[in-house]
C-alpha cells in the first residue's frame, strides 16, 4: 500500500487580499510547492536537482480548482 505525504502550509498574510481572505492564484503556487517538498522530503530527492541537473521535469498539462469556502488567514 502506498503510503500519504502530507504537509502543513501556513496561509500567510502575504498571500491575501485586503479582506484576509487567499487570492486564488496563491492556491497554486501553495501546490507547486507541495510538489517540491513531495519529491524532497517525501521521495528523499532533490527537485531542484532533478530539474536543472538530471533535467527531469514534471509538467504540467491541466490544472483546475473549485473552491468550495474561501481560505483566510485564521486557517490553515
Amino acid at each position: 500500500m502506498a503510503s500519504t505525504f502530507s504537509i502543513e502550509l501556513p496561509i500567510r498574510f502575504s498571500n491575501c487580499d485586503p479582506a484576509g481572505i487567499v487570492y486564488f492564484p496563491e492556491f497554486f503556487d501553495m501546490i507547486n510547492s507541495l510538489v517540491e517538498d513531495w519529491f524532497t522530503i517525501g521521495m528523499e530527492t532533490s527537485y531542484a536537482d532533478l530539474m536543472m541537473r538530471q533535467r527531469i521535469g514534471t509538467p504540467t498539462i491541466d490544472i483546475q480548482c473549485e473552491f468550495i469556502k474561501h481560505a483566510a488567514t485564521a486557517n490553515t
